[in-house]
Formats: structure tokens, sequence, C-alpha cells
């Protein structure tokens, strides 16, 4: 039985994960934070992708690197 019961992604590293599923879930919901007793904050993985390019950003700003 060599045959795959589902597709895969192929990801090579945290970085790819994240590109690859910014690319394919842009305006899906990535996270919701509650904020209430029935109120969530959501985040899309777009949102989201543009959070860590902060983050990248200021960090490399300020000469560290990883």
């Amino acid at each position: 039985m060599n045959q795959r019961l589902y597709d895969y992604i192929n990801i090579t590293d945290l970085k790819d994960m994240l590109n690859k599923s910014n690319k394919l879930y842009a305006n899906n919901i990535a996270y919701k934070i509650k904020e209430g007793q029935k109120k969530y904050k959501t985040f899309t993985y777009t949102e989201v992708m543009n959070m860590i390019n902060a983050i990248r950003y200021s960090t490399y700003r300020h000469g560290i690197k990883g």
C-alpha cells in the first residue's frame, strides 16, 4: 500500500511554513483571542504575516540577526 491517503505541503522550515500558509489562506482566520465573555479578536494569515514582518524588520534594524 504505497498510495497516499491525502495530499500535503512540503515545508522546509518555519519561514517556509509561514509564507506558504499566508499564500494559501491569506484571508482566513489564523488566530482568535478571547477579549470578553463572548467577544473575540481575530487575525487573518495576512495580518499575522504583517506582524511577523514588522518584528523581523525591527530586529534587523537594531542589528539582531537570526
